[in-house]
């Protein structure tokens, strides 16, 4: 067992060593945005999530939209998710996630030792977004791990951000209330219908720039799968897999904007 984790740690310092110098992600520093590639909420928004900045992601529909921002980031750069035991890479490809662009870690699903890996991932910008699950640790590390997003230039998603309490809330840039508001059900009525998807309520509820209220419905689908699939893969039926995803994410027309739009 000491073996196997001299092993990890010497595996984790390679990897840090490598991502120290890989190029391929230019840090965005200071209060540049970054464009999350879901139109309706770009404009919710200003033009996308500031850069370099922890952003709180909260509610039931949080991993819906954590899985979007993902397939966002890595089709034009690269991404990183800390697992926390329930993630599903296969759900991330169906969101539109490039999973050659997505590195995934798995580290001890102690609280601390998930928050020491997104510092780890952090601290040489090479990476757009890094995910990561939500998990009670002192307000202290939240702190640490945004001051880290500034000086690195990467941004921290941080997941079901409520069950973290106000310590993780307090230092983000931005934070996105998110619900899913309803399903989307395909063929006859009754017991023979198929899931084919839900809609995603997103609500602005803090912005460093002061642009609060805003909301953006996003239809999130779940076509091209087999009924097996989509149960598996929608958190309404499947709670403990919470990386749902879809395989084609749309704007709903006529959704709402922020109060500058």
């Amino acid at each position: 067992m000491e073996s196997l984790a001299l092993d990890r740690r010497a595996a984790f310092h390679e990897l840090r060593l490598r991502l120290a110098g890989r190029e391929g992600f230019v840090p965005s520093l200071g209060e540049g945005l970054q464009p999350t590639g879901l139109p309706v909420l770009d404009r919710m928004l200003g033009g996308g999530l500031p850069a370099a900045s922890l952003v709180a992601l909260e509610g039931a529909g949080s991993w819906s939209l954590a899985a979007a921002l993902l397939a966002g980031a890595t089709a034009n750069g690269l991404a990183a998710a800390v697992d926390d035991g329930s993630l599903y890479p296969p759900a991330l490809a169906a969101a539109g996630a490039d999973l050659d662009r997505l590195l995934v870690v798995h580290p001890p699903q102690e609280a601390l030792a998930q928050a020491r890996a997104a510092d780890l991932l952090l601290r040489p910008g090479s990476f757009a977004l890094v995910a990561l699950a939500a998990s009670p640790v002192a307000h202290p590390v939240w702190q640490r791990l945004a001051t880290l997003c500034e000086r690195g230039g990467s941004s921290l998603l941080v997941v079901d951000a409520t069950s973290a309490g106000p310590q993780a809330a307090a230092p983000a840039a931005v934070r996105l209330r998110c619900e899913i508001e309803e399903g989307l059900w395909e063929g006859p009525a009754g017991h023979l219908c198929r899931l084919a998807g839900y809609r995603v309520r997103v609500v602005l509820r803090k912005h460093r720039r002061g642009r609060i209220g805003g909301e953006a419905l996003i239809e999130m689908r779940c076509e091209g799968a087999s009924d097996g699939d989509s149960l598996r893969l929608h958190p309404l039926l499947s709670p403990g897999r919470r990386m749902e995803g879809a395989n084609r994410v749309r704007d709903v027309a006529g959704a709402g904007g922020g109060p500058g739009d």
